[in-house]
């Protein structure tokens, strides 16, 4: 959940920034945000471990925090942005003309209408986070596991009923987050 908000509201203040400014270099840092949907999770995985080590940190929830976050947001901006190419600047041009400050149409204009690409993003971070093995794998702690790395650990000593019992609750949850997503996208807002 942890990592979800944090790629959700990093994702969705790059989509926004990359979309509304200019600035130097923008088109390299689009090409960026990409960058980790597109590297193979092994080498990510390897990379992060790399970086931690040179940084002298130890392994734990933190460095598996930071992991996803590194490559969810690009999944989550990804999203927004595609959002964001829909909408009509001309909304948040007229709220500027009725004296509305930036702040306030961010709020009441902007985010209204990216609501079901953020959302979608977040619920996308979600899942993905929520199953990752490799990098989990790679950047996590002796003390600190995930559900997957987990089952993998299990695994590893032969299939008991408690693996195919998670395995159904995994495929449960993420049915339940798909119907939530479908949901609402369904959903007409105002």
């Amino acid at each position: 959940l942890f990592t979800t908000t944090m790629s959700t509201v990093i994702g969705t203040a790059t989509a926004i920034a990359l979309a509304r400014y200019k600035f130097r270099g923008r088109g390299f840092y689009n090409g960026f945000m990409m960058l980790p949907m597109m590297m193979p999770d092994i080498v990510l995985g390897i990379g992060l471990l790399i970086f931690f080590v040179t940084l002298g940190m130890n392994l734990s929830m933190l460095t598996i925090i930071i992991g996803h976050c590194t490559f969810l947001t690009s999944y989550v901006f990804i999203i927004v942005q595609a959002r964001m190419a829909g909408l009509d600047p001309a909304l948040e041009e007229a709220s500027a003309d009725l004296g509305a400050s930036e702040l306030t149409t961010l709020r009441k204009v902007l985010l209204p209408q990216l609501a079901p690409g953020i959302m979608g993003g977040a619920l996308l971070a979600f899942v993905i986070s929520m199953d990752d093995l490799v990098i989990t794998y790679f950047v996590s702690g002796t003390g600190d596991t995930t559900l997957p790395v987990f089952i993998f650990g299990m695994i590893r000593r032969g299939v008991k009923p408690e693996i195919n019992a998670i395995a159904t609750l995994l495929i449960l949850a993420s049915v339940v987050i798909a119907a939530l997503g479908l949901w609402l996208r369904s959903r007409k807002i105002d």
